[in-house]
C-alpha cells in the first residue's frame, strides 16, 4: 500500500482535524471524473435526502465557499474564477463573508462584511458600520443567496432525475442529478442561472456526504443565451464543511469611519483590523 493510499484510507478518521481550507479544497475537486462509482452501495435516496436536509438544517454553524467561473474566457484569470465568496455562518444569523472578483484591468478585488442580526459592518479598505436601509437590505439578500438553505430547498422540493453512490477519498457520497428548474426562485440564487437563459443546456448536481448525512456540495454548469442574445457558458460550485464546529463570527473591534454631526463619514482610525475566517 502506497503512502497516498494509506492517507486516503485513514482520511475519514482524520477529517475532523483537517483545516477548513483543506476540506474546502478537497470538496472543490469532488466530481464524477475523480470519484469512483460504487454500485454495491445503494441507500434509499428519498430517505437519505430527508435525513440530510434535517441534519444540515439543524447545524449550528458551517463554512462554505461559492465559486462562479466564466467558461467563455479564452484566457482564464490567474485565480481561475470570475467571482467567489468565502462564508462563515453561525446561528441564528451571523455571517462573515469575504468577496473576491477579478477585473482584467485592476486585477483581484476584495471586500468583506460581517452581519450579526440587524447589524452590518463592511470593509472595502476601511471598516464602517452600514446604516442605510438599502445597503442593509442588499446585504441581507446576498447573505441568503450564499446560505445552505438554497440547496436544501432544492432537496426538499425537487425530485432528482438520477441518483448514484460514489466514493471519493474513501468517503461515500450520494450524487443527485436534477433537471434545471423552469421557473426562477430568487432564494435559489446562483443555482437558478439556467432559468434566465434561452436555448440553454444545464447540468445540476448535489453531493451528500453519506457518512455524516450532510450536504457537501452543489454544482451547476450552464450554457445558452442571455436575454440580450449573448452566448454565456459558466459554472457554479459551492462547498460546505466544518459543520457544528466552533465557528466564531464577531464584529470588528473598532470602526475606521463614523458619521459626524452633519451625517458625513469621517476617518476616526487608520489601523484596519483583520478578521480571520474559521481555520
Amino acid at each position: 500500500m502506497s503512502l497516498l493510499d494509506l492517507i486516503f484510507k485513514v482520511l475519514p478518521f482524520l477529517r475532523r482535524y483537517l483545516g477548513t481550507e483543506t476540506k474546502l479544497a478537497s470538496l472543490l475537486k469532488l466530481s464524477i471524473y475523480l470519484a469512483e462509482r460504487d454500485p454495491q452501495l445503494s441507500p434509499a435516496p428519498k430517505e437519505a435526502v430527508l435525513t440530510c436536509v434535517e441534519v444540515s438544517r439543524q447545524a449550528r454553524a458551517y463554512c462554505s465557499r461559492l465559486i462562479v467561473k466564466d467558461l467563455t474566457r479564452k484566457n482564464p484569470t490567474p485565480r481561475d474564477y470570475a467571482i467567489q465568496w468565502r462564508i462563515d455562518f453561525a446561528k441564528p444569523d451571523k455571517y462573515h463573508v469575504t468577496q473576491a472578483a477579478w477585473d482584467d484591468e485592476l486585477g483581484e478585488l476584495f471586500d468583506e462584511w460581517v452581519s450579526i442580526g440587524k447589524e452590518h459592518y463592511k470593509n472595502a479598505g476601511l471598516w464602517i458600520q452600514v446604516d442605510d436601509e438599502e445597503s442593509m437590505n442588499q446585504t441581507n439578500a446576498l447573505n441568503r443567496s450564499l446560505s445552505v438553505e438554497n440547496l436544501l430547498e432544492i432537496l426538499r422540493t425537487d425530485d432528482p432525475v438520477s441518483s448514484h453512490v460514489y466514493r471519493y477519498r474513501q468517503t461515500p457520497y450520494l450524487l443527485l442529478e436534477y433537471e434545471v428548474p423552469k421557473s426562477s426562485k430568487s432564494s435559489r440564487a446562483y443555482f437558478e442561472a439556467c432559468s434566465l437563459l434561452l436555448n440553454s443546456h444545464c447540468e445540476m448536481r448535489i453531493w451528500l456526504d453519506l457518512d455524516r448525512s450532510l450536504l457537501a456540495k452543489g454544482e451547476l454548469v450552464y450554457e445558452g443565451q442571455n436575454p440580450e442574445g449573448e452566448y454565456v457558458h459558466g459554472e457554479v460550485q459551492q462547498m460546505f464543511t466544518s459543520y457544528n464546529e466552533n465557528v466564531q463570527v464577531r464584529p470588528p473591534g473598532w470602526n475606521n469611519a463614523a458619521r459626524n454631526t452633519e451625517g458625513k463619514l469621517v476617518i476616526v482610525e487608520t489601523k484596519v483590523e483583520i478578521l480571520s475566517h474559521h481555520p
